[in-house]
């Protein structure tokens, strides 16, 4: 088993929202356990063993829960990242465990920025650094007119409101 066992469905959708549903199967989750049990039991002291002889049954029984709810913690933060790749969040994720028995059953309700569809007469149209040469068979536009122009029009701005506040 591995993380493309993670089953993600998408619940509903709006316009900012998403809520998905997670499921971890159980086999992924009893692998991550086993494969922890035999971490712990290179280190793991108990009374009448040696390190790392110490068997696996005594080891699950004294840390199994501990153990089970640490790597369930762990797969959640996997599932919860897997599940929002590629969306674009406004806030952290609302995630909420609904069941760790058997298969680990969760939900993830998060905002996330609108999709905006593309006008299709913008596609293609790329700018450059000093807006020259925006449609094929123009002249790129003169970079020290483009910033006469913006000085003139801040200019004309301050003047406006100069007059406003003395009106005032």
């Amino acid at each position: 088993m591995n993380f493309d066992d993670i089953q993600i469905t998408e619940l509903s959708r709006t316009f900012f929202t998403r809520n998905l549903s997670v499921v971890i199967p159980a086999e992924l989750v009893e692998e991550r356990v086993a494969l922890e049990i035999q971490d712990v039991k290179r280190v793991y002291k108990r009374p009448g063993f040696r390190i790392g002889f110490c068997p696996e049954d005594i080891i699950r029984r004294h840390l199994g829960a501990a153990i089970r709810t640490r790597m369930i913690d762990r797969l959640v933060e996997v599932a919860t990242a897997r599940s929002l790749k590629g969306l674009c969040l406004m806030q952290e994720p609302d995630v909420e465990v609904l069941s760790i028995s058997g298969d680990v059953e969760m939900t993830v309700n998060c905002r996330v920025r609108p999709e905006l569809p593309q006008p299709c007469g913008m596609k293609g149209l790329r700018f450059s650094a000093a807006l020259g040469a925006y449609y094929s068979g123009m002249e790129p536009l003169d970079t020290e007119a483009i910033s006469d122009f913006c000085s003139r029009t801040l200019a004309e701005i301050d003047r406006y409101y100069a007059q406003q506040r003395a009106a005032a």
